[in-house]
This record gives C-alpha cells, structure tokens and sequence, in this order.
C-alpha cells in the first residue's frame, strides 16, 4: 500500500497536545454517508448512510451511469472561540475490504475535489436526490491516485475548516467527489462504519488560542468621561498588531459598535475610554477589545452604567437688571438633579433649578449654573450675561419725613394709597411711566402683569409688589 501525503486541517476533541500555547485536536469523522446516482437501478433515492466506504466514483452498473460521491462530517465543537488556526490535516484511508474495489484509473484521471457542505444532512435519510449543496470557496484538490490501495494522508484543508469556523451555520462537513464525472475511474476509502477505527477518516488541527480580556469596569460612567481600561492576554500578538476598544449598546449588543480606543502593540496594555458625550443612559453597556495582528475577538467586560450628560439650553430670567432687586432666575428641572449656581455682583443661594437673586453692584455680570443628575454626571456651565444698571432712584430713601403707604402689599391687583402731596406717576421695574394717579384712593392694576412697580409723588418713591 502506497501512502499520499498532502497538508491539511482539521478540527476535533478525542485527545489534545498543548505546547507553547499551540493545541493540536485530533478527531474521527462523526457520520458520513455515500450517494449513489442510478436512478434506474433506483439507488438514486436510497440512503446509503450505513456503507462502508466514502467514495467517488463515476462507473456504469449493468450498463447503466452509476456515479457515487461522499459525505462525512466532523465534530468542531471543541475549538474555542478565539483560537488561530495555524495547521489543518485531513487523512482518508484505503479500505482493503470494499464491495467497489479499490481505486481506479481505467479511463482516466481519478482526481478528486473535496467542497464545503453548506446545507445541513441527515446520514440515516440523505440520498443522491436529496445531497446537501456544496461551496468551492476554498475546495481542496486530491491528485489522481498513484495504486489501487494508496492512503491520502494529511491533506491542507486548513482554510476550508477557517471556513467552516466562521460561518457554522453554512457549514456541515464536507463532500469528496470526483473531478471529472465520466466513466471509469474512482476513489474508494474506508467510513466511520469500517470495521477498523484507525482507518476512519481522520482530522487534526493545530490552533492558538488568545484570551484577550479588559477589565472590570466600575459604574456608573458618565457620557463625555474618559477611563483608564486595562487589557491582558495571554500570548503576544504579532508585530504592528493594533489593540481596539469597542462600545456595546446599552444591551450588550456590539453589531454597531463604538470605536473608543486604537493602541499599537503586541502584549498587555491600557486603553484611554472617552464616552460619546451625547450616549444615552443605559444599564447594560460593555467593552471588548479586538486584536488585528492576528484578527481577534476579545471576550466583553462586565455590564455597566454610562449616565447621559445633562444639557442646559436655556435660561429663565432678566439680563437687564437693577440694582436692589430680587429677580428670578432657573433652568429646566430633572428628578434628581442638583444645581450650582456662580455670579459676583449679587447675592443669592440655592441648590435646585431656580435661584433669586439680588443684584448689587452696577456693571456686566455673567450668571452660572451647572447640574448634576442623578448619577453623578455633570453638565457644561451654562451662562447668562447680565447688564446691571442703578434703579434712578426710585428705591432711594424718602425724605421730609413723609411717605406714602399702599395697602395691601404685596398684594393681587387692588392697592389702597395714601399720603400722595400731589399727582403720582406709577412706573415699571425698569423706571418706565405706565400711567398716572391724582389722588390718594384705590390704585387698580389688575390689568397689568405681575411684578414690582414704583409709584412716585415728588421725591417720594414706595414699590408695589404685584403677585
């Protein structure tokens, strides 16, 4: 018996050598079947999941076309997620006692090719009419044979399991079938219901695993914030190798990943994280980080928290002021939030959404606030200008001794006056006349906002406060 060696690879869990970090699995085809095509001998629609042989054969039976092709199968279950593979080899081997003989040449070339199965099959149902569809992305040529009983042993099918590893759900073993489908000429081996195990069709795969981990991650984050991740793994990447930190959703889900972090290098290092400023509050954020040199896929952090950066856009308040007064001022409340408020020129304090303040010196101010939410995150500053200016007197002291009393006040509208000396002129906040009085009695502004006013007989000034 004549042995052919090829290179090859393949996937399995029998037994397992690690060395260096590099792990070789060994496994045994887990079903195979073979298809026979004479439909008038009616085989085209038996199922052949039992024969001994995985074979390709192109043959005439009583005269009539009879070609068979093979289907086997392996378990790759046991290769981790992030293993590189690096080595690949399929063996079939010769089977002394099949029923078709062994390997021929008579009108030709026996040469082979092995595909991916792409759709899914059952060894105990499949039969020719029904054969899985097949892919030659990455198809593996088997030479013509050289004797009728040569073994084809480790053949390279390294990039035909890379293949079946990334796409699982298009992968379900593969197809051995002749190149040229005319009569006579076959390849005839031994299935995984051939009398001797040795002689089953045999994989093996060498592979890297790389373990590439950050750290645990401490919530709550807040959007805008930058943190300090360390990565770890556990076999030194290639050199030019880039370390890249990626953004979950707030589910988990990396499909639409957010880039956070590039770093070149081969080993163990630290990722600066800048949040989006404008994320969203979330419970169920992670990180991983990818690997380029080779291509890797990190395993994920923890779940944690990102708050969403809180954003004041406006301000409720005067900007044209007097000195002496109290104005209002706030900002949009959430539940939770706190607030810090910054000015000169006044005094005033508070620690929620609005502040009253009074103003004190006359010039250009600017007012202040900053939130904090509830998780801690804090928004930008926002500012208001402020121009300050001096009331024109109309808060001076009276003088002479004399006065004039309003009753009520404050007061909702309707104010009693007395002690006018002569015509009143009554003014708005900012010195302007709304109209005029000509004696002591009822002041009615009821028609008017609310607000502060100021009625003036001569040098006597007093404010109303309307509410």
């Amino acid at each position: 018996m004549k042995k052919i060696y090829i290179s090859l690879l393949v996937s399995c869990s029998l037994f397992t050598t690690a060395t260096h970090a590099q792990t070789t699995l060994t496994v045994r085809a887990t079903k195979d079947a073979s298809l026979y095509g004479c439909a008038p001998c009616g085989y085209n629609v038996q199922n052949f999941g039992s024969d001994v042989d995985v074979s390709a054969i192109a043959w005439t039976n009583g005269g009539i076309p009879s070609n068979s092709r093979g289907l086997f199968a392996f378990d790759l279950s046991a290769i981790p997620e992030n293993a590189i593979i690096t080595d690949a080899k399929l063996s079939l081997y010769h089977n002394p006692t099949s029923g078709n003989g062994g390997h021929s040449t008579m009108s030709g070339s026996n040469a082979c090719i092995i595909q991916r199965v792409t759709q899914n099959w059952n060894e105990d149902s499949v039969t020719w009419d029904t054969q899985p569809t097949t892919t030659d992305t990455n198809e593996v040529l088997l030479a013509e044979s050289s004797s009728a009983t040569d073994d084809y042993l480790n053949m390279d099918v390294k990039n035909l399991i890379i293949d079946m590893l990334n796409n699982p759900t298009q992968s379900f073993g593969m197809m051995l079938r002749l190149q040229d489908e005319n009569a006579f000429r076959k390849l005839v081996f031994a299935s995984s219901d051939y009398a001797n195990s040795n002689s089953h069709p045999k994989l093996e795969i060498t592979y890297l695993t790389y373990n590439l981990e950050v750290g645990t991650i401490a919530s709550p984050v807040c959007a805008g914030q930058t943190i300090s991740l360390a990565y770890t793994t556990s076999t030194n990447f290639n050199n030019g190798n880039q370390f890249v930190a990626q953004l979950s959703d707030s589910l988990g889900d990396f499909a639409n990943a957010i880039q956070l972090d590039t770093v070149t290098a081969t080993g163990n290092g630290t990722f600066q994280c800048t949040i989006p400023s404008n994320i969203q509050t979330g419970i169920g954020y992670r990180i991983r980080a990818l690997a380029t040199n080779p291509s890797v896929t990190g395993s994920a952090s923890n779940p944690f928290v990102i708050g969403a950066k809180p954003v004041i856009t406006a301000m409720v308040g005067d900007t044209a002021v007097r000195t002496n007064n109290a104005y209002l001022y706030a900002v949009t409340s959430r539940p939770g939030s706190t607030f810090v408020w910054s000015f000169i020129n006044g005094s005033g304090t508070s620690t929620t959404n609005s502040i009253a303040i009074t103003w004190t010196t006359i010039g250009q101010t600017k007012l202040g606030v900053l939130e904090t939410s509830v998780l801690g995150c804090k928004s930008d500053t926002f500012f208001k200008d402020i121009q300050i200016t001096d009331p024109v007197g109309l808060e001076k002291v009276n003088g002479g001794g004399v006065s004039i009393t309003v009753f009520p006040n404050p007061g909702n509208g309707l104010f009693a006056v007395q002690g006018l000396q002569e015509q009143a002129i009554i003014r708005d906040m900012i010195g302007n006349e709304t109209f005029r009085i000509e004696k002591d009695g009822v002041l009615d502004l009821t028609a008017f906002p609310s607000g502060v006013y100021f009625i003036q007989s001569g040098l006597m000034i007093q404010k109303i406060v309307k509410y």
